[in-house]
């Protein structure tokens, strides 16, 4: 019987093309440059968080990490665009909540959550519902008040239908009985900018977005959706200490492949994307946009965070009495 030793087997399975290093851990090694997609528009969260990691796994990687952004129908568009690319690790998806919500939503999208695999948790941030400065209203009640002396006048911006900021939004209008008109962008950046120019009087944004707005008097908030309030702005109530209940919710952004990539491809971009989570000036620079860093949440675990508030989500769109479109 012949024998092997641990380093030559290793030597050998490194030799024939193994995905493991010598220390046991998965490695990806793209032949080509890597794809991030953005299903929204530039400038928005979403897209600050895929170019901030597009950077460091560059490097990482030893290929280009290159971020497109595919916005449109909700982000549909983009998000289908990766359930469709190849499950070998060279197209990436950088969303939120949208994820979850779209298919809820509309029974004709082309894709589903089981479509993608999910490969890490990026970020929680809690979001911020502002209003454009000559709105006059100082608080959520002065703020229902006024939509009620004025039913249907006062809007409400989101980043696309269907989407995490526009069920907030249904969430507050059918829990309040105001009526405010919705008006959907193809992203959050032309919501936010929209807002700061008066084209509509309201809107839930992530904090990470609206936060240098708010700091220069071109934005007004009005409460945060999150179980406390925010170090960042700690004098902004939550929605729960305005009276208003079901808005505890916290967003988060991920990284997503599509369905059938390799547990091995997946381990190691989990890894990767991980180690840039922890460089301290990534913490500083997504921790002064409002965006909490997670490194701790594995690709199981955050698959069973998808599962769970996938589950949620249809719950919430069913209590808020949102109609899915055929």
């Amino acid at each position: 019987m012949t024998y092997f030793s641990r380093r030559s087997m290793l030597a050998a399975a490194l030799a024939a093309g193994s995905p493991f290093t010598a220390f046991g851990q998965a490695r990806f090694e793209p032949t080509k440059p890597v794809r991030i997609v953005v299903p929204f528009g530039a400038g928005g969260a979403t897209d600050i968080l895929a170019r901030t990691l597009s950077e460091k796994l560059t490097r990482a990687f030893g290929q280009p990490v290159l971020v497109e952004n595919r916005a449109g129908a909700s982000g549909i568009i983009g998000i289908g665009e990766v359930a469709r690319a190849p499950a070998d690790g060279h197209t990436l998806l950088v969303t939120n909540t949208a994820l979850l919500q779209t298919p809820l939503m509309d029974n004709k999208v082309a894709y589903e959550v089981s479509s993608f695999t999910p490969v890490a948790q990026l970020s929680l941030s809690p979001l911020v519902f502002s209003v454009n400065p000559k709105v006059p209203a100082k608080d959520m009640n002065e703020f229902l008040a006024l939509a009620r002396a004025q039913p249907g006048v006062l809007t409400y911006g989101s980043a696309g239908t269907g989407q995490t900021l526009h069920l907030m939004g249904e969430i507050l209008t059918r829990s309040t009985s105001v009526k405010l008109n919705h008006v959907p962008y193809k992203g959050e950046a032309p919501l936010i900018n929209d807002l700061i120019a008066g084209h509509v009087s309201s809107g839930f944004s992530s904090i990470a977005v609206a936060r240098q707005h708010i700091k220069s008097g071109t934005l007004r908030p009005l409460a945060v959706v999150a179980p406390a309030r925010s170090s960042l702005m700690p004098n902004v109530p939550t929605m729960k200490e305005a009276g208003l209940n079901g808005f505890e919710v916290m967003s988060w952004f991920g990284l997503f492949a599509p369905a059938g990539t390799p547990k091995a491809i997946v381990d190691a971009v989990h890894r990767e994307v991980a180690n840039v989570l922890r460089m301290p000036d990534v913490v500083t620079r997504l921790e002064d946009l409002a965006l909490n860093p997670v490194t701790d949440v594995s690709p199981a675990e955050f698959q069973r965070i998808v599962t769970n508030d996938y589950a949620a989500w249809g719950k919430i769109i069913r209590d808020a009495g949102v109609k899915p479109t055929q």
